[in-house]
């Protein structure tokens, strides 16, 4: 299961792990994704939704698409958290952004 998340509604905030009126969309949007704790999934990406979804956080690797994608399916990671202002992070991101995440073949 994927879910692709947008801070658009927080884009002028500094950070994301204030909560304030501009954040509550990303609170609940990632609150909607929590699990019970003996279940506690892998999420990709932005920390502050794997602590509202209550699941582990693993960082997007520094690395290609394809070796991501194997290295996701590895650490068996259910939830991706894509945010527009984060695509520099990995060389892979902007193109998932622009054209949604591949299928790992």
């Amino acid at each position: 299961m994927l879910a692709l998340v947008s801070n658009a509604a927080v884009r002028n905030s500094t950070a994301l792990a204030r909560f304030n009126e501009n954040t509550r969309v990303l609170k609940q949007a990632a609150s909607s994704l929590a699990v019970p704790d003996a279940a506690r999934p892998m999420l990709v990406g932005s920390n502050t939704i794997a602590f509202y979804a209550k699941v582990n956080y693993l960082p997007f690797p520094y690395c290609d698409a394809y070796t991501a994608l194997k290295y996701f399916s590895k650490k068996k990671v259910r939830f991706l958290a894509l945010s527009s202002e984060e695509l520099a992070a990995a060389p892979y991101l902007r193109e998932w952004w622009q054209n949604g995440i591949p299928a790992l073949q």
